[in-house]
């Protein structure tokens, strides 16, 4: 089984609000396109500090996540980035983190797009054809 990498959008979600309402032009809005590993053994959506620094986002406190081999380590958060990937976005918070590092899409990130990541093919795929169904309570 290979890495499975897809490019994606990260937006802003403040300037694409202020975008939206007419308060700042399409250039004003901060965003990037960037190759992104989809770690199915991650959760959250990982990025490195240059990039929350980039597109501006709000610090939001600190989390500590486990990798792998059991090591633990704090690291910030950050608030208020739009994800667009493979048609279909959603508004996420992030782990910063460090410099260099890559950009890694978890599973709840791929949840909450009714995605699914299929090792065996390498593709990421849409985990439902008719995509998200939403119900009224």
């Amino acid at each position: 089984m290979g890495e499975i990498r897809l490019k994606v959008k990260l937006t802003n979600y403040r300037d694409y609000l202020k975008f939206t309402d007419g308060s700042i032009s399409a250039e004003q809005v901060r965003s990037a396109e960037v190759d992104a590993v989809i770690d199915t053994g991650a959760t959250l959506l990982n990025l490195p500090e240059e990039l929350v620094e980039e597109l501006g986002l709000i610090p939001s406190g600190f989390i500590q996540i486990s990798y792998a081999n059991n090591a633990k380590e704090v690291r910030p958060k950050a608030r208020g980035v739009k994800l667009e990937l493979l048609g279909r976005d959603g508004l996420f918070d992030c782990v910063v983190g460090p410099r260099g590092s890559e950009v890694l899409i978890g599973q709840i990130v791929l949840e909450t797009l009714d995605l699914i990541a299929d090792c065996t093919t390498g593709e990421v795929k849409p985990a439902h054809e008719e995509g998200i169904i939403y119900m009224a309570m």
